[in-house]
């Protein structure tokens, strides 16, 4: 239809106009599901429910930001960028409440499709599908344990911890994946010698260059904050741990003028 066209279209002003008309698409696609009108498609030939994967590709392609996007919000193209993109993730939250399971199937094809290893692959894909996980408990409104008990989705946060994205060169992925590692922090507080190896992945990168160490005053300053939201979370599961995390913050207690925290 012509209307992905315009939504898909590369300017913001544009696929921006198109995003009220995209939110009342998402009332009908409710309207759809609560009167079971999919059946009724097969004698009408239409139901809106049929263009879900459309809507869900161009909002994904619609998130990535451009390549020359620096991430400074006092920068008024910037801060256009990211209010739009505000916007796009209220209406992925719509979509969520809408279609769970297809909204979860394409975050896993998201993933499949990634440049491996996940260290090399592009910032703008690699944040946006981020962002599909990060915001994925917001949406279905049923809490993030119970969100990590669909195996699915425990698969994917699984994979991200296990693989390399901590190797990422962009400031703005760390942060992210820490932010994703501190939200579905229950994958953590299994005493499974698998979900062990995960805690102590993730304390060696947040308390080290990668994190509380990096030469990024706002990775260092965002690590600081989710490194104690992450100790509080986890409480007495932390306590094995306590050598791994202050081992990787005693230069900076040290010698706090080394790498200061804005």
């Amino acid at each position: 239809p012509l209307f992905f066209h315009f939504f898909a279209y590369d300017d913001i002003d544009v696929s921006g106009s198109m995003l009220p008309l995209a939110s009342r698409m998402t009332a009908s696609l409710a309207l759809e599901k609560k009167l079971n009108i999919s059946s009724a498609a097969q004698t009408t030939g239409f139901a809106l429910s049929e263009y879900i994967p459309n809507l869900l590709n161009t909002m994904y392609q619609l998130m990535q930001y451009p390549l020359d996007f620096q991430y400074d919000f006092t920068d008024e193209d910037d801060a256009e960028e990211e209010l739009f993109r505000f916007e796009l993730r209220k209406f992925h939250k719509k979509m969520l409440h809408i279609a769970p399971d297809m909204c979860l199937s394409f975050i896993c094809e998201a993933f499949t499709n990634m440049p491996m290893p996940i260290s090399t692959a592009p910032t703008s894909q690699l944040e946006a599908s981020l962002r599909l996980v990060y915001h994925h408990s917001e949406g279905t409104k049923i809490g993030t344990a119970v969100v990590m008990k669909n195996g699915s989705f425990h698969n994917v946060v699984l994979a991200l911890h296990q693989s390399d994205i901590t190797l990422h060169s962009h400031p703005e992925i760390l942060m992210l994946y820490y932010d994703m590692a501190v939200r579905y922090h229950h994958i953590l507080k299994n005493e499974s010698n698998e979900q062990s190896e995960l805690l102590r992945i993730v304390l060696d990168a947040m308390t080290g260059v990668r994190g509380l160490q990096h030469s990024h005053p706002r990775v260092r300053s965002r690590s600081c904050y989710l490194l104690l939201r992450l100790v509080k979370l986890l409480g007495k599961v932390m306590r094995p741990y306590v050598e791994i995390a202050t081992s990787g913050i005693q230069g900076l207690i040290a010698n706090p003028s080394s790498l200061p925290i804005e």
